[in-house]
């Protein structure tokens, strides 16, 4: 494989994993702020 293949492999998974975080993150918060206006 050549370099660049290699590099683009490296970006992409280091992308999707700092997307997943964000989703992951941002659903929790969501979730947080659902129990919060249950709890009223």
């Amino acid at each position: 494989m050549s370099t660049l293949v290699v590099v683009l492999v490296v970006t992409v998974v280091v992308a999707v994993a700092v997307i997943g975080w964000v989703v992951a993150t941002y659903n929790g918060l969501v979730r947080r702020r659902n129990a919060v206006a249950n709890a009223w």
